[in-house]
């Protein structure tokens, strides 16, 4: 209801969609399994009580008004994507994100998505960790990004693996480690600690692999 005052639909007209739209679900959604029927509905509820408001509470604050549309594809372009069904892309990830999701994390707040072109760049560099799955696609571990950019300090563990498997990398970074006080790189490097030491295990490591 209060996404419904926000957006400007009166209650009435609020209560003749929900009714419609209950009306419609079963035909429109028949294909669905149980879980993601009710996964759905959770969500339509979520969008309608939270995220809806907040949008409309930061519109009168003054971010920019994308178009619904675009707004939409942003938001789309951010929800996880599908992933390999592996044990190793279940550790390493377990979520991913493609590339456009990425150019979306990687913007700064209110700006443009950056170019697929820029996301190319970065992984080429070896300054984002990309994996390659069986079917050609990118995908890119969610937990490296913070604030608009890259983790910082992983993209100096990544060049010490420079030309290795990515996917031998990500499992090496989300592996716990005697070596790390029992935490993975990933968990270190969260916690602020010593960067040296994580980059000498790093150099020891890709040695070993390469001998």
């Amino acid at each position: 209801m209060a996404a419904n005052k926000a957006l400007g639909v009166s209650g009435n007209s609020a209560r003749e969609t929900s009714t419609r739209g209950t009306a419609q679900q079963p035909a429109e959604h028949s294909g669905l399994s149980r879980d993601l029927q009710e996964y759905r509905e959770a969500l339509v509820a979520e969008l309608d009580t939270t995220l809806v408001p907040a949008i409309v509470q930061r519109l009168r604050e003054g971010a920019p008004r994308l178009s619904p549309r675009e707004l939409t594809r942003r938001m789309l372009a951010v929800a996880p994507a599908p992933a390999p069904a592996s044990k190793m892309a279940e550790q390493v990830g377990p979520e991913f994100y493609d590339t456009a999701g990425v150019r979306v994390v990687l913007a700064q707040p209110g700006a443009n998505p950056i170019s697929k072109q820029a996301v190319e760049h970065r992984r080429r560099r070896g300054t984002v960790l990309a994996l390659r799955t069986s079917d050609g696609r990118w995908i890119y571990p969610t937990w490296q990004f913070r604030d608009h950019e890259v983790m910082p300090g992983l993209a100096d563990v990544l060049a010490v693996f420079a030309g290795g498997s990515s996917w031998s990398v990500g499992t090496w970074l989300t592996t716990p480690s005697e070596d790390l006080d029992g935490c993975t790189a990933i968990q270190w490097l969260n916690d602020g600690r010593d960067r040296d030491q994580l980059l000498n295990l790093a150099r020891h490591t890709a040695r070993r692999w390469a001998a």
